[in-house]
């Protein structure tokens, strides 16, 4: 933090005194430090997204009776900031309110990145104790509090604005409707299958980071497998640079599987056209037969959708990959019509080919 900002935080902590409905300090600086993190991947003015964050809600209309920003500018002009700067952190903080701008995607970088950081907290872990703190401070039982999630928190994974928002919330989302299945068994009474596991056994979708990386590589050897933490590490660097999405499956607090999406297919049949690929799809032996690669094919597409109408994928011919093939197709996926494929060339008709995990059938689906 700069001085200005500084001074930013404590006229905030002044403004919230006494707060306690998940709209204090302690919000509004997990709103600054997500919009910081934010802004290291995106091209903006940090000071002007700094300081909409730390006043983003110095004129909420829950909390307060003002107009025009009015306690933001009286901060801001009693600290010589000039009349242009302050109207874009205004503009900034006017952009934030979910109830105020449905449907409308901030104009300036600034405001996108600060609506991104106040909806990460609104998800997730703090955004449940957020909700149910809120509630409690109006009078809702937390019954009344959970409409919440279906009219606001559960909505914001697909509205986030920039690729370091989408990342983050969709860990967040997960941990909601793992939340929410919880509570519906323990309100509704625990099912269980005759073997006595719950139905539904809680799967965290996560963005890969790099202790999955050693985890897979581990885990691939001790199967029996040829693995390369090499290969995980360069998924990671893609994702970093927003190449790619890699998601990890996490079961009973354990990496379990993983999946990777390309924003943009580079080679293959669909090349060029724009729709993402999903490549390098897999789950630890020990927990298959669980929902963990439904799972994980859900969070890819869903990646996919929000960039193209269609993704596409090639799949590997020999037995190993049978589970895999009879997946694509209960999905939906149909094969491209250009043949079998090995490495990155089609096979020609007659030509003799390995059955090896080069030899590749191409499939696409439409999404939307």
């Amino acid at each position: 933090m700069n001085e200005l900002e500084k001074a930013a935080e404590e006229y905030v902590r002044e403004l919230f005194a006494g707060n306690s409905d998940g709209h204090g300090l302690e919000h509004t600086l997990r709103v600054y430090r997500l919009a910081m993190k934010i802004a290291d991947a995106e091209p903006c003015d940090r000071q002007t997204a700094g300081l909409a964050a730390l006043l983003h809600d110095a004129d909420d209309h829950k909390l307060f009776h003002t107009q025009n920003n009015a306690n933001a500018r009286a901060f801001l002009n009693r600290h010589g900031v000039d009349p242009a700067a302050q109207d874009r952190i205004c503009e900034a903080i006017q952009s934030v309110s979910f109830s105020q701008n449905r449907g409308k995607r901030p104009e300036s970088p600034e405001g996108r990145i600060v609506q991104d950081a106040d909806r990460l907290d609104a998800i997730g872990a703090v955004g449940i104790a957020r909700t149910f703190a809120f509630g409690g401070g109006h009078g809702r039982t937390p019954e009344q509090s959970l409409s919440h999630f279906e009219e606001k928190l559960l909505l914001l994974k697909d509205l986030m604005n920039t690729e370091t928002g989408r990342s983050m919330a969709m860990e967040r989302h997960a941990f909601m409707e793992l939340f929410l299945k919880q509570w519906q068994r323990e309100t509704e009474g625990e099912d269980k299958d005759t073997d006595g596991r719950q139905e539904d056994e809680p799967v965290l979708i996560r963005p890969m980071n790099e202790s999955d990386a050693r985890a897979f590589t581990d885990a691939e050897l001790a199967q029996g497998w040829h693995a390369d933490i090499g290969k995980y590490l360069a998924r990671l660097e893609d994702q970093a640079s927003g190449k790619c999405v890699s998601l990890t499956a996490e079961y009973q607090g354990v990496p379990a599987g993983y999946i990777n999406v390309y924003l943009q297919g580079l080679s293959g049949p669909f090349a060029g056209k724009g729709w993402p690929e999903i490549v390098d799809f897999g789950v630890l032996e020990k927990y298959r037969r669980r929902g963990i690669g439904t799972r994980l094919m859900d969070a890819a597409e869903q990646a996919a959708a929000r960039v193209a109408d269609t993704v596409w994928l090639g799949v590997g011919l020999h037995a190993g990959y049978g589970s895999a093939q009879r997946m694509y197709v209960r999905r939906g996926y149909v094969p491209d019509g250009s043949g079998v494929w090995y490495g990155d060339h089609p096979c020609e008709p007659y030509s003799t080919c390995g059955n090896d995990d080069d030899l590749v059938l191409f499939f696409s689906k439409k999404l939307r």
